[in-house]
Formats: structure tokens, sequence, C-alpha cells
């Protein structure tokens, strides 16, 4: 089995670079779905992709201008409580719910797009049961 290199030194170089700017954070909104400089994580942490090591994340909930609480995106589908299948576009892809976090808006690069309040509301019924069933 061929391990997968992750380059820290890369990533640490380029959150450096995106602490520094005067970004000003665009405007956005719940239920969201933005490409954001994730990063090289620990473990099996979900980890960006590409030079810029972005990944989509839906934006859960609006703290304020300058922060969100955000779950990264994958295409692996998977069928467990921890994941929930959403389709935008021609595209189905899984909220990684156990990689729930808070993000800076640092981070985001652009909007990928939105998803309906149905599937919102449905998704934060499935957020609520897993807290409901790990404050047992």
């Amino acid at each position: 089995m061929e391990l997968y290199h992750k380059d820290f030194d890369q990533w640490n170089q380029k959150k450096k670079a995106l602490d520094n700017t005067s970004h000003i954070p665009p405007k956005f909104h719940n239920s969201e779905i933005w490409w954001l400089s994730f990063g090289t994580n620990i473990g099996h942490e979900i980890n960006g992709k590409g030079s810029n090591f972005i990944r989509p994340v839906l934006i859960l909930y609006k703290i304020n201008a300058t922060g969100f609480i955000g779950i990264p995106l994958t295409t692996k589908l998977r069928a467990d409580r921890f994941t929930f299948e959403i389709s935008q576009t021609a595209k189905t892809s899984c909220v990684v719910l156990s990689q729930i976090r808070y993000f800076s808006a640092t981070r985001m690069w652009n909007k990928l797009g939105v998803i309906d309040q149905k599937t919102y509301r449905n998704l934060n019924c499935q957020m609520i049961a897993i807290f409901q069933e790990l404050l047992k």
C-alpha cells in the first residue's frame, strides 16, 4: 500500500501568506458552499488538495462577518450517521459531519453553490440528533 505524502511545509508557507494578507472577507450566508484553503492536517482529518490546499465547505452557521461554523464535503459517498448526502448540480457529495469546525473567512476563495432550504433543514436535524446522542 502506497502512503500518501502530506506536504506540511508547503501548507505552512501558504498558511503564513494567507494570514498576512489584508483580505476583505466576502459576504457569505448559511447553506452556501465555498472553496476554502483547508490545509494539510494530521491523522485522518480531512485535507485540502492542490497548490492552494482547497476543499469545498458548507457554511452551517455564520458567526459574524469574519467566521463561521462549516463542514467539509467529499465526493467519496459513505452511508453512515456522520455523513449527509447532498446533490450539487450533477454531482453528489457527502457533508462529513464528524469534521465540523470553525473557519475564518480569510480561508475563502470563491462560492461554489448553495443547497436548498429543505436539505439544509434536514442536515440541521441530523446534526441535532448527533449532538443529543453525544450529550447523553
